[in-house]
């Protein structure tokens, strides 16, 4: 991670295309997942969706995907509506 000037209070949440660490979104076994903004993140992740769940499966796809879900629970959107949203997005044209 890079460093920042970070407001007291704030968190640091990062995406990537591997296994996430706490504090990250990421993928395992072909699912994408949250290890950030679940109480159990120490210990596991939830599930958000599956990558056969969106339109693309190409990296920078992905990644946008994981960056839009970390934006949405960052605003306490839950998982469910999340995983909706993930379903639904297309790749710009």
């Amino acid at each position: 991670m890079r460093e920042a000037d970070v407001v007291e209070g704030a968190r640091a949440i990062g995406v990537t295309l591997g296994i996430p660490s706490v504090g990250m979104l990421g993928v395992v076994d072909d699912i994408l997942v949250d290890r950030a903004f679940i109480e159990e993140r120490r210990s596991s992740a939830a599930e958000l969706c599956a990558l056969a769940d969106l339109a693309s499966q190409e990296p920078a796809f992905v990644t946008g995907a994981l960056a839009a879900a970390a934006l949405a629970r960052a605003h306490g959107i839950s998982r469910s509506a999340v995983r909706d949203g993930l379903r639904e997005l297309r790749p710009a044209p």
